[in-house]
């Protein structure tokens, strides 16, 4: 299943032309598999010959203060001051837009709450930049990507996935905690993207992927369609 759909969207990436790099954005809630999905097209892009770069948004954190400053638990401080977008605009998507100059594919070191600038990159123009992380389908990114790829999951399946990355399960107080923020920040801060920028709407792909092992195609199949 995942290596035809696989496919299916490489065949789409590669169906348009365009003389600068190819610019996809691959949007998600945290848990969807934005990053396993991602990796993996990569790799599919790679075996048929095609020079691809792979960026995350999570390497472009604000530092703590800055994405705490509304409060731990503010789901707009989780929309609005999680990314630093104007670094991610200038190292990355700026120079992919132009198809000349250098980026960077990493700027920040989110776990340890410290700078983390990877070393300086020349574009390539007849590359394909692979952009995976939460938001990339707000009004001042939107703009730069010749391609939306949504992976829709449920909010339940999203909850589950988060809580077993975290490895909370045999500590109850933080668990809880965990939970407790999920529903007071994460879950209403999704739900403020989505009310702002409806990405399920405006995203060219859609792929249910609450199946990691059956992702399924459910709508859209061409940029700008």
């Amino acid at each position: 299943m995942r290596d035809k759909l696989l496919s299916i969207v490489s065949d789409i990436i590669l169906s348009f032309d365009k003389p600068s790099p190819k610019m996809i954005a691959i949007d998600g809630v945290d848990g969807a598999g934005k990053t396993v999905f991602a990796r993996e097209l990569k790799l599919y892009l790679l075996a048929l010959g095609y020079e691809t770069v792979l960026v995350s948004v999570d390497d472009f954190h604000y530092p703590r203060n800055i994405r705490y400053r509304k409060g731990p638990d503010s789901p707009k401080g989780f929309y609005f001051d999680s990314i630093h977008y104007s670094e991610l605009i200038r190292l990355v998507l700026d120079p992919f837009s132009k198809g000349e100059g250098y980026y960077h594919t990493t700027a920040f070191d989110c776990e340890n709450d410290r700078p983390n600038m990877s070393k300086v990159k020349q574009i390539n123009p007849n590359s394909i930049l692979l952009m995976e992380g939460i938001f990339l389908q707000r009004p001042e990114l939107v703009r730069f990507w010749d391609l939306k790829i949504f992976l829709d999951v449920d909010f339940k399946t999203n909850l589950q996935r988060n809580i077993d990355r975290a490895n909370l399960i045999n500590d109850p107080v933080a668990l809880d905690r965990f939970i407790e923020r999920y529903y007071t920040r994460y879950k209403p801060g999704q739900e403020l993207y989505f009310a702002e920028s409806k990405p399920h709407e405006s995203a060219d792909i859609v792929i249910d992927n609450n199946d990691y092992n059956a992702p399924i195609l459910t709508g859209g199949f061409m940029p700008g369609s």
